[in-house]
């Protein structure tokens, strides 16, 4: 028996997975441009893009060859004689864009080295089941079920292949690595059948035929996932088909088979008999995901041409601004309006209590609008100014305006503040919310959702929660429509119809079955004409009221449409009414003719007009998933969205303009990634952020001395660039603020009266160490890599932490204490984490947040520990040269 199993379970398992590689090359995708990853050989990934490049269109250095070999990944001057310094003016949009694509490349290898060195904690999924697709493809199953929160691979995850778990880099030996790629697009699909189909498990017998490297290119097509459910796709900038299907999840394991793609490298192989199978167990061990590097890569790769035609013309006026001296500095901002700004402007702003230059610099943004002409425009938030309520206050002004704006962020963690903030506002009747000016409909949020952690206030907006209502909504509401009109129009027929149904002889049986009981069953056999039609009333008239609930909430539809909705709903409620008013009054005389009551009749026929018109006012609602998310996503007013994901609005069909675009920590954001919401035809822009704080996170020395993470706010800056500053901090105490705004703002930023009351000022822990800002000196401390490889750790600091937030957490006070534990290090983070993990019944009474000092820009909390861990001879805390980021780690306490 267990023989036949065995024979049995394998040509299952394979005739399964054939169907299934099958479906997954014949799916589309969001795609567009996985790192399209492929093995160095005759044919190079990156150069197989462009082996012959237009170089008349072409004005930028040659693109470098991308390699996948360990030693070349490991080698950090493997682009040293590519990468060059990016400058800060240009001479053309294509010297623009390519002078990132070197630094790119070595940022993604940097990412990748980085990944190796630390494979030890990298996520790891057990491989179980594997067969060959076609040469380099794999369909792979993973050990089942994994442990909650473990790890599942996603569409562009690189991925190393090893027979068993590595602790070091040098333990990959095979190095083989892959990726979860897109499917081959629709010109691949006769090719379905290439390759060799049969596969292996540890119970399995069969035969696989050896890999052999082929030239995958290392950006691939825009084309399908590997995903085994319906997908979408959309070519850039042109018109899909008219049936596109739903968008895939972003996670691809879904317990049964994932296709992979080797990118360098060959599967271990073992003898079973007179056959050579590939060797199990695996282990796939995540090492970065190559999303964004993917998306920045395509933005880059757009010509001139294409930009124009998209109508992107302000890059091209970013790209080669370079004002000179004597030259106009303004060429990219508004026009200078002939006099104050407008009542029209102003109207509404006031309630937001901005300080003058917060209302001095978005009544700028709100009063250029109408002008023709491309604009950017830079506000300048340092720590505490405010800068969060001045961008909520310009987003509620496009929202009154019905501007069409785009806002993003570099992180999910500042568009989630940001959509948090405006969600407010959204359910807020004083400042227009609650269906007085706008709604729920006008704003939407997309992206990863467990990424951004979005909650049940948060799904309110979110795209994806938002497009799986209203499919269900489409699917009904006509139904529930005719199901009332039917009941108002022919309610003598309905019932008489229903009580031939509800025979006992023809029915009873069949509802037992049901699991319908007899005393229902009586009941049913029994109602009156008056109770089938009260009953069917009231669950037609709750039904039509959840489904014009979530169209009003979820579609981005114009006022006087919501306003049908209510007037039919109002008709509804007032017919209702009457039906309950008279219970005496004998209510199927009613629907004969002249069946007298003339208010019944009149509430009766406004109901059947009103239902019988409600087609003509919703007919746009669409049935099909990806036709909702398109006509969201075109209708909305405020679309939030990190800057890489709004490359993902490239494929909206019939796309509709934004009028403005709006990033928040814009000096957070590199450069080229800004390119991707820029290109996509608009042309205004505020940038909102703060050079003298952290830049975007480079891990490569190369391309951080290329200038690689600088954004376009410092280089607009650095060329002289007007820009607003925010200049009254409400945070810090002055003792805190009083350093960084002498020596990062000049003294052009002040302390806002909050602060200066003496009640600001608190102390929470006895002993003359503590006070306002303390140093102290924690000595016997040792500076060590430990286990946690490279960064550095301090076990005395960590268990002076401990022990500070120990005290902190008896502390007594009116409301819940932030507390922020600070460090350079990942590894004292980590070490910090483990530590208070232990001692979580000692402070369970705070709410506490540890991470390096990259990751708390932007947070604030009402006490900071900032753990140096360096404990050297000459007083080196080597991460804190870097000026901004001490900057931003001496300005996140209160």
């Amino acid at each position: 028996m267990a023989a036949a199993m065995r024979r049995l379970i394998p040509s299952r398992l394979a005739a399964l997975s054939r169907a299934t590689a099958g479906r997954l090359r014949r799916k589309a995708s969001l795609g567009g441009g996985v790192l399209r990853l492929g093995p160095v050989g005759k044919a190079d990934p990156w150069r197989s893009i462009s082996t012959t490049p237009d170089w008349n269109r072409y004005k930028g250095p040659p693109k470098p060859s991308f390699s996948w070999k360990l030693q070349d990944l490991l080698n950090d001057d493997f682009f040293k004689n590519e990468v060059k310094v990016i400058p800060t003016t240009f001479t053309s949009v294509e010297g623009y864009m390519g002078s990132f694509m070197a630094p790119l490349l070595e940022e993604a290898r940097a990412d990748l080295c980085s990944a190796l060195h630390g494979i030890r904690h990298a996520p790891v999924a057990q491989v179980i089941w594997i067969q060959q697709e076609r040469t380099s493809e794999f369909c792979i199953s993973f050990k089942e079920p994994r442990p909650a929160g473990s790890y599942a691979p996603k569409v562009e995850d690189i991925l190393v292949l090893t027979s068993r778990k590595p602790t070091r880099h040098i333990d990959l030996d095979p190095f083989v690595i892959a990726v979860v790629p897109p499917s081959e697009d629709s010109k691949s699909e006769s090719k379905d059948d290439e390759g060799t189909t049969t596969g292996y498990s540890e119970d399995m017998d069969n035969t696989v035929t050896s890999s052999q490297d082929s030239a995958v290119p290392f950006l691939l097509k825009k084309n399908a996932t590997a995903v085994d459910v319906e997908a979408w796709a959309h070519p850039l900038f042109e018109k899909e088909k008219e049936n596109a299907p739903t968008p895939p999840p972003q996670v691809v394991d879904t317990g049964t088979t994932i296709l992979i793609r080797l990118l360098s490298g060959k599967l271990p192989v073992k003898r079973q008999g007179q056959k050579e199978v590939i060797a199990l167990p695996l282990f796939a061990v995540f090492l970065i995901n190559m999303k964004t590097n993917n998306h920045i890569h395509d933005a880059l790769e757009l010509k001139a041409g294409i930009l124009s035609r998209w109508g992107s013309s302000l890059v091209e006026r970013i790209a080669e601004y370079a004002p000179t001296a004597g030259q106009d500095r303004n060429s990219l901002l508004p026009e200078v309006p002939s006099g104050l700004a407008s009542d029209k402007a102003l109207d509404g702003l006031e309630k937001f209590k901005l300080n003058t230059s917060q209302q001095k610099a978005v009544l700028d943004c709100v009063s250029a609008m109408d002008q023709a002409r491309c604009w950017v425009r830079l506000i300048w938030g340092p720590p505490g100014t405010g800068k969060t309520k001045a961008i909520i206050s310009l987003l509620w002004s496009m929202l009154m305006k019905n501007r069409r704006t785009l806002a993003c962020a570099p992180t999910n963690t500042a568009v989630v503040e940001v959509a948090s903030r405006v969600l407010g506002l959204l359910k807020d009747e004083s400042y227009g919310g609650g269906g007085k000016h706008f709604s729920l409909g006008n704003v939407v949020l997309f992206g990863n959702e467990d990424r951004m952690n979005v909650d049940e206030k948060l799904a309110n907006i979110f795209l994806d929660r938002r497009v799986y209502r209203l499919v269900n909504v489409a699917a009904r509401w006509r139904h529930y429509v005719n199901r009332m009109l039917e009941l108002l129009a022919k309610p003598l027929a309905m019932h008489s119809s229903y009580l031939k149904d509800v025979r006992p002889e023809r029915t009873g049986d069949i509802l037992r079955l049901q699991g319908v009981g007899d005393a229902e069953l009586e009941r049913r056999r029994k109602l009156t004409f008056k109770e089938f039609f009260i009953e069917n009333y009231e669950c037609h008239e709750e039904a039509l009221r959840r489904c014009f609930e979530t169209i009003r909430n979820d579609l981005p539809l114009p006022a006087r449409r919501f306003d049908y909705l209510d007037e039919t709903l109002r008709s509804l409620e007032a017919f209702g009414k009457l039906l309950r008013s008279e219970p005496e009054r004998p209510l199927g005389k009613l629907f004969l003719k002249n069946g007298g009551w003339p208010e019944f009749q009149e509430a009766r026929a406004l109901c059947l007009n009103k239902l019988k018109h409600l087609p003509d006012w919703f007919d746009l609602l669409p049935s099909d998933s990806s036709k909702i998310e398109d006509y969201i996503l075109n209708n909305a007013t405020i679309i939030l969205c990190t800057a890489a994901s709004s490359f993902n609005l490239r494929r909206v069909r019939d796309f509709q303009r934004f009028e403005l675009l709006v990033i928040d920590e814009a000096a957070q954001l590199k450069e080229c990634e800004s390119l991707i919401p820029l290109q996509l035809g608009i042309h205004r822009a505020v940038l909102i952020g703060d050079e003298c704080q952290l830049p975007a996170l480079v891990k490569s020395k190369l391309s951080v001395e290329a200038g690689f993470g600088r954004s376009l706010f410092e280089r607009l800056c650095l060329l002289g660039h007007p820009k607003h500053l925010l200049d009254v901090q409400y945070r810090m105490h002055p003792e805190i603020s009083k350093f960084p705004i002498s020596s990062f703002y000049c003294r052009k930023v002040t302390d806002g009266p909050n602060v200066l009351h003496r009640d600001y000022e608190r102390k929470l822990l006895d002993g003359p160490m503590y006070g306002t800002y303390s140093f102290i000196n924690i000595q016997g401390g040792i500076e060590s890599s430990g286990m946690h490889g490279t960064s550095l750790s301090n076990a005395a600091e960590v268990a002076a932490v401990t022990r500070i937030v120990q005290r902190l957490s008896q502390v007594d006070t009116k409301s819940k204490l932030s507390v922020g534990v600070v460090s350079p290090y990942k590894a004292q983070v980590r070490a910090i984490q483990e530590s208070l993990a232990l001692e979580h019944d000692k402070y369970g009474g705070l709410s506490v947040k540890i991470r390096t000092v990259d990751g708390f820009q932007g947070a604030e909390e009402d006490v900071v520990i900032f753990s140096a861990v360096r404990a050297n001879t000459h007083g080196s805390v080597g991460f804190l040269s870097d000026q901004r980021r001490t900057n931003v780690a001496q300005t996140r306490a209160k």
